[in-house]
C-alpha cells in the first residue's frame, strides 16, 4: 500500500496569461518526503475535459494509485460559500446576518468561519486578510476547482471522501472520532491555502530532497503546489497515516475544526468548508 499526498494549484479556466494549473505528487520514501512528478499547464486540455483522479497521476507520468492505495488530493481553492451569502441570496431571500467581530473580516457576507480562523492563527496583528471568493478573483478558480472535484467525485463512487463538506461534520464531538470514521475511506480531497501554511514555522523547516527545507522553496505555481502537497502530508499525519514508524522527518499537523481555539459556528462547517494548514 502507497500513501500519496498531491497537491494542486489551482489555475484559471482557460489558464490565460501566466496562469496555469500546478501539481505536485509526493510519497514517503525511506521515512523522506518524495517527489514522483509535476506538472505545469492546463489540466483540463491536457485531459480533454474528462477527469478522474488518475488524471492527476496522469499529467506527471505515473500511473496513479492501485486499488489498496490511498490519496490525499490538496487543492488551493475554495470548496464552499459563506453561509450568511447564500442566505442573502438563496431561495428565502434577504436574511440579513450581524457583523462578525470588527473590520473587514468580520463581514459575515464575504468571509466564512474558517477564514475568520486563518485570520486569527497566521496574521493576527497585520492588515492581511484571507482571500475571499467573494470579492476577490479566486471566486473563479473556485467554480474550476469544484467543477473538476464533482467529476472525480462522480467517478470515485463510494470511495469518496470530503471532509470539509460532508454533514457529518457536526456529529463529531472531537477530531479523534472524526478521524476513525474518515479513516474508511482511501480518498481524502481537502481545501488548502498555501499562504497560510508558509506562515507555520514547523512547515517551513520540513525538508524536501534537493532543497534545504519548505522555507527555500521560493514562488510561482510550481512552489505553491509543492506548498499543497506537503501540507497534504500534514493532513495525513494528522489523520494517523504517517507515524513516528514511518517517517524519520518532524511535521506540524494540522489544525481541525475541534480545536479548543477555534471560536467560530461550527454549525457552518457543512456548507462553507474548512481551510487545512499547518500549526
Amino acid at each position: 500500500m502507497t500513501d500519496y499526498y498531491v497537491g494542486w494549484d489551482v489555475g484559471s479556466w482557460m489558464c490565460s496569461g501566466n496562469s496555469r494549473d500546478a501539481i505536485h505528487v509526493l510519497t514517503i520514501e525511506n521515512g523522506q518526503l518524495t517527489t514522483h512528478g509535476k506538472f505545469r499547464g492546463n489540466l483540463l486540455s491536457k485531459c480533454d475535459g474528462e477527469i478522474t483522479l488518475t488524471s492527476f497521476f496522469k499529467v506527471v507520468e505515473m500511473e496513479g494509485p492501485q486499488e489498496n492505495d490511498r490519496v490525499v488530493l490538496a487543492v488551493d481553492a475554495v470548496f464552499g460559500m459563506p453561509v450568511a451569502f447564500t442566505d442573502l441570496f438563496g431561495p428565502s431571500g434577504n436574511v440579513v446576518a450581524d457583523p462578525v467581530g470588527n473590520g473587514a473580516i468580520g463581514n459575515p457576507y464575504l468571509y466564512r468561519e474558517t477564514e475568520r480562523f486563518v485570520k486569527d492563527k497566521c496574521w493576527p496583528k497585520k492588515e492581511k486578510l484571507p482571500f475571499s471568493v467573494i470579492q476577490d478573483s479566486i471566486g473563479s478558480h473556485a467554480t474550476k476547482a469544484c467543477h473538476v472535484l464533482s467529476l472525480i467525485k462522480k467517478s470515485l463512487g463510494n470511495g469518496w471522501l470530503q471532509p470539509p463538506l460532508i454533514p457529518s461534520i457536526e456529529k463529531f464531538s472531537d477530531w479523534n472520532q472524526a478521524k476513525t470514521d474518515w479513516n474508511s475511506s482511501r480518498v481524502h480531497i481537502i481545501e488548502v491555502y498555501p499562504s497560510a501554511s508558509s506562515t507555520s514555522s514547523s512547515f517551513q523547516k520540513v525538508p524536501i530532497p534537493k532543497l534545504a527545507n519548505m522555507g527555500s522553496v521560493g514562488s510561482g505555481d510550481l512552489a505553491d503546489a509543492l506548498r499543497c502537497a506537503v501540507t497534504a502530508a500534514c493532513y495525513g499525519q494528522t489523520l494517523g497515516w504517517l507515524t513516528p514508524g514511518n517517517l524519520s522527518i518532524i511535521m506540524p499537523n494540522v489544525w481541525t475544526p475541534w480545536d479548543n481555539s477555534f471560536t467560530g459556528k461550527r454549525c457552518h462547517l457543512a456548507t462553507e468548508g474548512w481551510i487545512w494548514f499547518p500549526q
